[in-house]
């Protein structure tokens, strides 16, 4: 086949077929770069998502601080930085969201946006116990210094008028009430049942000898202070009850809420980081995968382009060099007069199987004028011959012509002798 091809086509096919090795080099590079750069994509991706749900956890942390600054110190400001904690990130979340792929980690962020919302649902329900608090506390420190004066008229109006029963009734009723303030102020400090019920006990006792106190007066003007001391005495006593009631519920929604979902938050964002960690180890795996891939498709592919590109090369120079080398070589015996060397390639469709062409037609040719060169040789020589024989015959026949005019010239000269001869007879005569 390659004998019937031109050299020029023998060339420009070989550089082709190196060429569009070489595009194919070029072109599977592309494409497993381009795997490449689609898997640092993703592991850019996982890495941005990681940061940002970093930036959640950051401000969920700040915010549950806000919390604890709130419920501790009662401060307002710290409801304005939850809140704007929280919002931050669910912001951060979306801003995730976007650039997640992954089915697993979109719930997981969508599960982490519930526990937001639910954590902000429960600190807005704990706010609210916490300002009911602090109302029913504030009616607690009013009411209960109201009550002290009370009783202190009371027992100041009994002494002036030597009733020391009612002086000694008011003087317990004021005890329990001071002991009852003193444990209501430990429950607000310690919120534990035990304090609750201990100012419980005291208030009732309270009551009891309020009771009694109103029963065993007699003058209408400690009467009507005494049932004013148990009015507020009711009121102090149902603003507590309300007051246990509000911090319970809310201490509830702390224990039971806030300090479930904003540890629940933190793990919540520390698996998705942890989801993408193994991500990113999977396709960091891929990605040196690809690159070696690459690497040996690049290197079996360069190999077998500079293989076929020597393999051409040797065949095409093959296919040129050798045919020319005999064609020298019967040139060579051509000019020897060895015409009956054979032209090689004379069957080449290409350009060496022209030159061949012209070869065999040069030796053709030389053969002709040889055998032209011959022929005229051999007409030269029989020209020469026949000249030198007409020469000779010029030269018999000049020798005889020579030969004929002498006897008739001495022929002539006898004649001319004997007419002369008779001349003188005759004068004689």
């Amino acid at each position: 086949m390659l004998k019937s091809m031109k050299i020029g086509t023998k060339l420009y096919g070989g550089f082709g077929v190196v060429l569009a090795l070489l595009i194919v080099l070029g072109v599977t590079a592309s494409l497993q770069l381009s795997g490449i750069g689609g898997v640092f994509n993703q592991y850019e991706g996982l890495a941005s998502s990681t940061n940002e749900i970093g930036r959640v956890q950051a401000n969920v942390l700040e915010g549950r601080m806000g919390v604890k600054d709130f419920i501790i110190r009662g401060d307002r400001s710290a409801i304005d930085q939850v809140h704007d904690r929280l919002d931050a990130a669910e912001a951060f979340i979306d801003t995730t969201e976007q650039m997640t792929e992954d089915a697993a980690a979109a719930r997981l962020l969508d599960g982490l946006r519930d526990q937001i919302d639910e954590y902000r649902a429960a600190f807005e329900r704990a706010t609210d116990l916490q300002d009911r608090r602090n109302e029913l506390f504030a009616v607690l420190n009013a009411v209960g210094p109201e009550i002290e004066r009370t009783l202190t008229e009371i027992m100041r109006t009994a002494n002036d008028d030597n009733d020391a029963a009612a002086a000694y009734q008011a003087g317990l009723v004021l005890r329990h009430l001071l002991l009852a303030r003193l444990y209501v102020m430990k429950f607000m400090d310690d919120n534990l049942a035990d304090s609750a019920a201990r100012a419980e006990q005291e208030l009732d006792a309270m009551d009891e000898t309020a009771a009694t106190l109103v029963a065993q007066l007699d003058d209408d003007t400690r009467q009507r202070l005494a049932r004013k001391a148990m009015d507020a005495a009711d009121a102090y006593h149902t603003a507590f009850t309300d007051l246990v009631d509000a911090i319970t519920r809310r201490n509830a929604i702390i224990s039971g809420t806030l300090d479930v979902i904003g540890p629940a938050v933190a793990q919540s964002a520390e698996d998705f980081k942890l989801a993408n960690k193994d991500r990113q180890d999977t396709l960091g795996g891929q990605a040196m995968a690809t690159i070696n891939q690459t690497i040996l498709v690049t290197v079996v592919i360069a190999v077998v382009a500079v293989g076929i590109g020597v393999a051409a090369a040797w065949v095409i120079g093959r296919g040129i060099t050798v045919p020319i080398l005999a064609m020298t070589h019967v040139m060579d015996r051509l000019s020897h007069k060895d015409y009956d060397t054979e032209v090689p390639a004379k069957d080449h469709k290409d350009e060496v199987g022209v030159m061949a062409q012209s070869v065999q037609i040069f030796k053709e040719s030389m053969q002709k004028a040889d055998a032209l060169a011959a022929e005229q040789a051999a007409e030269v020589e029989h020209r020469q011959a026949r000249a030198a024989r007409i020469e000779e015959l010029n030269h018999e026949f000049d020798m005889g012509v020579s030969g004929i005019l002498e006897a008739v010239a001495a022929a002539a000269t006898q004649l001319q002798s004997s007419a002369q001869s008779m001349a003188s007879i005759a004068e004689e005569t």
